[in-house]
């Protein structure tokens, strides 16, 4: 009766605007997988910064800050923020805004300072070396 007119009708109607619609979502699909890529791999690399800054901070508690593992987690450290610019870069050719300027900005700024402060603590395990060696 009625209700299966009805169904019909709705039926009919979404394959007459099914074209419409497929346009307006081929319009938005161009930015969605960029949007995925960028997200995924942000993830990754933000859990593997948060990963080597795990391992940083357990050092630090122990009281063996000044060592060449931190070193080498510091130079880890300033990949990841580096790799992590480079994915805003990515979808910046795609989505292009300010705040993603801004954020890769930030990104390259810690990158140079975690390659900075391995290079200020590498010196101090050498001079604290030197030291031992004096004594």
């Amino acid at each position: 009766g009625d209700g299966r007119r009805m169904l019909l009708t709705r039926i009919i109607t979404a394959l007459v605007l099914l074209p419409f619609f497929l346009d307006q979502v081929a319009a938005y699909f161009i930015y969605l997988t960029p949007t995925l890529i960028f997200y995924y791999a942000g993830g990754v690399l933000i859990f593997w910064f948060f990963w080597e800054l795990r391992a940083m901070i357990v050092t630090v508690r122990r009281d063996t800050a000044f060592t060449v593992g931190n070193v080498k987690r510091l130079k880890t450290l300033s990949w990841s923020l580096l790799f992590l610019g480079a994915d805003f870069v990515y979808i910046m050719c795609y989505v292009p805004s300010f705040s993603k300027v801004l954020c890769m900005v930030i990104l390259f700024l810690g990158f140079f300072c975690a390659r900075i402060l391995a290079y200020l603590i590498a010196k101090a395990i050498e001079y604290k070396e030197d030291v031992d060696l004096t004594v």
